[in-house]
């Protein structure tokens, strides 16, 4: 891939990655997310995701919107995370100009029609309910939640029922003229012609982007005294947990060595905790670890669905597992098994061109830089042993555990006593 960036002549940030594809992807994001809203604004940056797909100036239906992409077999989508919000439409390379027409009407030409801001009030509604009714992906919610408590880092993406019942065009409007422009959004172009010939069309179609303003919020203050436990008490099937440690952010170089961590411990089906949970002990059928970072925090966290009957068995070994990899050397053959592992996932994920997009346009609004796979890849190659210990001998601790349960199980007491590392 070759990757160029520049600016447009009204000082929008342009980033163009040249891939051999037939396809290519136009993408639009901006540095904003629900770190960044007020409690009784929860969930606008998500809502306003929604509003933008209800109808343009140009294509005044969701309708016309959807006919336009996916007349020539386009696809296009939207997300929405704590800390950036992106738009995007993939097409074949032969139809580029209109993905940048596509993208650039949502963004400009938004109608937000106070009609369909209250009849979206109920889908968001039933969103929520559905993510509760999903355990799986719900657990993983609260986790940040008992982390963070009542503040934007530990509210839901998608807010409170209160707060969005209560939003109105002008919250709406005065969102996206302060958040979506020119100083805090960047254009990724990915695949299609030539530099000079996708910036001209990007100069076409987002000359109108307004300036904006670069969002400020206060930072995510790390602190913690002694273990945290959620419990929700709920009949399911099966027990849903996440199990973890705060630990390092996106400024820490740390982050490649518990990325290195989290893929020898629940990486993948020769994981240990795979192996041993699932394989040897039947106690789960799915189970997984991963760093997760911010600009300003992070946690290492083990997510697990559980047998309701096993669930005080399965933390007790996860647990084990844990102190045997703080205890004992780590074979330089795993360290390396799962670096190789970790390079080939990160590879994999980038062939197409709307996951090229979205790493590089994530990459540059979260570290305001660019980096190419073989830059991460080195950075993966250099985590040595030394580097895993201290990570784990500095954060792994009896004061930084936390466990978020979903589930039949009603007695906190006896999931307290068990948990220590």
């Amino acid at each position: 891939m070759k990757i160029s960036q520049t600016k447009l002549n009204n000082g929008l940030k342009l980033i163009h990655v040249k891939k051999e594809s037939e396809a290519a992807t136009v993408l639009f994001m901006v540095g904003v997310g629900s770190k960044f809203e007020t409690k009784s604004k929860a969930g606008i940056s998500h809502f306003l995701e929604h509003m933008f797909f209800k109808g343009t100036k140009t294509r005044p239906s969701s309708v016309q919107i959807a006919e336009y992409i996916e007349g020539i077999g386009g696809s296009f989508n939207a997300f929405t995370s704590k800390e950036f919000t992106g738009y995007y439409a993939e097409v074949s390379r032969s139809h580029l100009e209109r993905a940048f027409n596509f993208v650039s009407d949502l963004i400009i030409r938004p109608l937000l029609p106070a009609e369909e801001i209250e009849k979206e009030k109920g889908v968001i509604v039933e969103e929520m309910n559905m993510y509760q009714d999903m355990p799986m992906q719900y657990v993983s919610e609260k986790f940040e939640e008992l982390l963070y408590g009542d503040t934007p880092a530990g509210r839901l993406t998608i807010g409170t029922k209160e707060a969005v019942q209560s939003m109105k065009r002008p919250d709406f409007k005065n969102y996206l003229n302060k958040h979506y422009g020119i100083l805090n959004g960047v254009l990724v172009v990915v695949g299609g012609d030539d530099l000079s010939k996708v910036k001209r069309m990007a100069n076409k179609y987002f000359a109108e982007l307004q300036k904006g303003q670069k969002p400020t919020r206060a930072a995510v203050k790390e602190k913690q005294s002694q273990q945290a436990l959620m419990l929700l008490t709920k009949k399911t099937d099966q027990s849903h947990l996440c199990l973890g440690f705060r630990t390092v952010s996106l400024k820490s170089k740390e982050r490649y060595a518990a990325a290195v961590l989290a893929g020898i411990l629940g990486g993948g089906m020769s994981s240990r905790l795979f192996t041993e949970i699932r394989e040897k002990r039947g106690l789960c059928y799915y189970i997984k670890a991963s760093q997760n970072s911010y600009t300003d925090s992070g946690y290492f966290v083990v997510r697990a669905g559980i047998d309701n009957a096993k669930v005080e068995e399965a933390i007790k070994a996860t647990l084990a597992e844990i102190r045997r990899i703080k205890d004992e050397d780590i074979p330089q053959k795993e360290i390396k098994k799962i670096k190789e592992f970790l390079k080939g996932k990160l590879a994999l994920s980038l062939e197409t061109t709307q996951d090229t997009a979205i790493y590089m346009a994530e990459k540059f609004v979260l570290e305001n830089k660019i980096e190419s796979v073989s830059e991460v890849q080195k950075k993966i190659d250099a985590v040595s042993e030394e580097n895993i210990k201290r990570l784990l001998n500095k954060y792994f601790i009896n004061e930084g555990l936390n466990l978020a349960v979903i589930g039949p199980t009603k007695s906190k007491a006896k999931l307290n006593k068990i948990l220590k590392i």
